[in-house]
Order: C-alpha cells, then sequence, then structure tokens
C-alpha cells in the first residue's frame, strides 16, 4: 500500500537548497528574485548571482572623436553621469557612472581614444644618419631640429671628443665647405617638441641632453638623446588635450553635464 510518504520526502529533499556536504542528495535551487537570477544557498552563506558583463570600449585613434561620439549618443548614454578621463598624453577615456550593488561597482568605459605616435628611442645610441632621420620624422620641425640635424650629418668618423667640462658638454670637428674643419661645441641639453600626444593638440616641447660618440672600429658616429625634464611634459600634454577637449565640447554636450577631468 502506498500512502505518499516516499513522495513527500523527495518533494521535499528537491525543494531544499544545495548542500556542499551532501552533494548527491541535494540540488541547487535557482530562482528568479527582482529580475535577477540567484542560486539560492543554505543558512549563512551570502547568496550568488553572476557579475554582468563589462561593455568593450569602442576603440578611436583621434581626439576629434571624443565629442564626435558624444554629439551623436548612439547609444543613448545618460550624458550627465558620464565623465571624460584624460588618463594620459596618449589616452582619454569615456567612463559611466558606478554601477549598482548587482555589477560590483564597475564603471563602463564606453569609448577610448588612443594617440598614434612615433616610438622614439630615447637613450638609444643610434648611427648618425638613422638618427637624422628620426628627427626629420618624429620630432616638430624647428630651428633646433635643424641646428641638431647639420651638425649630426657634418660631423666625419672619429672625430667627436668628450671634453673635461661639466660632463655634459662635448666637442666635435665638423666639416667646413669643402676642407675647412672646425670644432663645434654640441648643444645640450636642447629643446625638441617630439610627437608624444594628440595630433590636434600642439606638441609639448622639453629639454633633452645630445651625447655623441666616436663610430666603432671606423664606424659612423653614433647619437643619442634623453629626456632631461623628469616628465613634466606629460602634465602640459595632459593640460592641453583636456583644454582642447573644453573647448570641442562648448555648448549642448557642457549645458548636457559632460565633465572632464585629468
Amino acid at each position: 500500500m502506498i500512502d505518499g510518504t516516499a513522495i513527500e520526502a523527495l518533494a521535499e529533499r528537491f525543494k531544499k537548497p544545495f548542500h556542499a556536504v551532501d552533494p548527491l542528495t541535494a540540488w541547487p535551487t535557482i530562482i528568479v528574485v527582482g529580475g535577477r537570477t540567484v542560486l539560492m544557498a543554505p543558512d549563512g552563506w551570502s547568496e550568488y548571482q553572476p557579475m554582468l558583463p563589462s561593455v568593450r570600449p569602442l576603440e578611436v585613434g583621434t581626439l576629434d572623436a571624443v565629442p564626435e561620439y558624444l554629439r551623436a549618443n548612439k547609444d543613448n548614454l545618460p550624458l550627465d553621469k558620464l565623465v571624460v578621463h584624460v588618463a594620459g598624453p596618449t589616452t582619454v577615456r569615456i567612463l559611466g557612472p558606478l554601477s549598482g550593488e548587482e555589477d560590483r561597482f564597475r564603471r563602463q568605459c564606453y569609448l577610448e581614444a588612443e594617440a598614434r605616435i612615433p616610438k622614439i628611442p630615447f637613450g638609444q645610441y643610434l648611427e648618425s644618419e638613422a638618427f637624422g632621420i628620426i628627427l626629420r620624422t618624429c620630432f616638430v620641425d624647428a630651428p633646433t631640429v635643424q641646428e641638431v640635424v647639420a651638425l649630426v650629418a657634418s660631423i666625419r668618423e672619429s672625430d667627436v671628443r668628450e671634453t673635461v667640462d661639466d660632463g655634459v658638454a662635448q666637442e666635435v670637428k665638423v666639416l667646413r665647405g669643402v676642407a675647412l674643419v672646425d670644432r663645434q661645441r654640441v648643444p645640450s641639453p636642447v629643446l625638441l617638441a617630439p610627437f608624444r600626444t594628440f595630433a590636434e593638440v600642439v606638441q609639448p616641447e622639453s629639454p633633452f641632453i645630445l651625447r655623441l660618440r666616436s663610430g666603432v672600429n671606423g664606424g659612423p658616429p653614433t647619437c643619442a638623446l634623453w629626456e632631461a625634464d623628469g616628465g613634466a611634459w606629460r602634465i602640459r600634454a595632459m593640460e592641453a588635450v583636456a583644454g582642447y577637449l573644453w573647448g570641442m565640447l562648448e555648448g549642448s554636450l557642457s549645458s548636457a553635464g559632460v565633465r572632464i577631468i585629468s
């Protein structure tokens, strides 16, 4: 005779939450609470809920793309809650507000602008020809650049001579005309403006230590540059980027509540 006791026992066991001690005789209970999927656990356990995925940011390579994205607002973002973060001389991000507790208080990044700048080998000795090419292609053209290029192009092999001076100054033999050879002091430090931030803003100028070496085994002389401002150019570059964005966001976007931080 069946009295239903076994069925009642099974029903009672199935509705209990998962218990780690006896996984073979218990089952996990997954329910929906307030539109969220929750895995129930025994007393004393905190409820588990899956972390929501992060948005993959739109990757762009220009500074102008930042205000263009905000003006179009194709993603229907709450503009008054967005922050434009100038994270560095080459990086700008559009960030959303902190998410709710269910998303572990994370910020979504909707757009990331990364400046496409050349890689300049500071602190490395290069042959004079390669060094001159880098000066002409990776630095803003200026009288100081032309002076250094002319100096590097005029020195001969094994014509570099260090002076017992302050440890920075050097002298080199340079050719003038066809046969005249003269000594010239190497300018150091020299003010240069490499391409180190977004093309839309003025490249920050900073001092560099210029050093020359005689060629090895009769080879061409080598040249190198060292940054000499302790990274202060980064602050000026970030200020320039933030100022440019403020100018571009004037009007409807600034009144909408978009803010810039750096």
